[in-house]
């Protein structure tokens, strides 16, 4: 299978154009925890950056000219962040008033990343990338600040967490 274009994804992301399985992004938004753990390419889609996908090479790439020509980023920038809260919600961190916190009614969720070297900590480095390449750097860092003293608190050494 081919790659997708960056100019697919911008489409993917307001709800225009589906992916290369033939799911919208709304449909990602609605999956069950169960899919988001089992299904491993939709979070390509979800947050592309500028490196290429390893099992996923139909996956688009960052192309940061086409970025800049957007005049009006918004739509976008609000789908990168609703995704953002979907994953959110799978770990079990809640997003509230401009913090984030370890959701108290989801604690088994959090296994799920609160681990040494596992894939949800790759998908973990891909959001945080996307979020600085949309132009939110300052949620990416509190992001990753609160991801890490979480992680160290519950006994994971910030080595372990390092994607």
């Amino acid at each position: 299978m081919a790659k997708a274009s960056f100019q697919h994804w911008l489409a993917f992301c307001v709800g225009k154009r589906a992916d290369h399985h033939g799911r919208y992004i709304g449909d990602i938004w609605r999956y069950s925890h169960d899919q988001l753990e089992m299904r491993h390419d939709y979070i390509q889609w979800l947050f592309v950056t500028r490196n290429r996908a390893t099992d996923h090479s139909e996956a688009p790439i960052w192309d940061e000219e086409v970025w800049q020509s957007i005049e009006n980023k918004a739509e976008i920038i609000s789908s990168v962040n609703r995704s953002v809260l979907t994953m959110l919600r799978y770990w079990g961190i809640d997003y509230s008033d401009k913090h984030f916190h370890l959701s108290q009614r989801n604690y088994e969720r959090q296994k799920l990343w609160l681990s040494k070297h596992n894939h949800n900590q790759q998908r973990i480095t891909r959001m945080l990338s996307a979020l600085v390449l949309i132009g939110e750097p300052k949620i990416a860092q509190e992001l990753n600040r609160f991801l890490r003293i979480s992680a160290t608190r519950h006994g994971v050494q910030p080595d372990s967490v390092q994607y």
